[in-house]
């Protein structure tokens, strides 16, 4: 799969997914190129973020460089699994 082009001065961000939780909130924050070979790992994360004091996930996508559909469908089953909780997803 082709990746855009960079820009010079453009820095690689390492790819990397961590959790916490405050306030009945969690917090999944993704930096780097999320796809085929890094979704596993957002996918597990956000089903771990699930506690019995979670009421809503968060996944803060600010340090995210690149996604593709496998990024997408992990997002998704996020949506899905928080849905079926009855727990709020964005």
């Amino acid at each position: 799969m082709d990746r855009p082009i960079k820009a010079e001065g453009d820095v690689d961000i390492p790819f990397s997914i961590s959790e916490e939780n405050a306030g009945g909130v969690a917090v999944v924050r993704v930096a780097g190129e999320l796809d085929e070979s890094t979704c596993d790992g957002l996918t597990g994360t956000v089903e771990n973020a699930f506690h019995p004091c979670v009421t809503e996930i968060v996944v803060d996508m600010d340090r995210e460089t690149f996604m593709d559909s496998h990024g997408i469908r992990a997002l998704l089953l996020g949506r899905e699994a928080a849905l079926r909780r009855g727990c709020g997803y964005r």
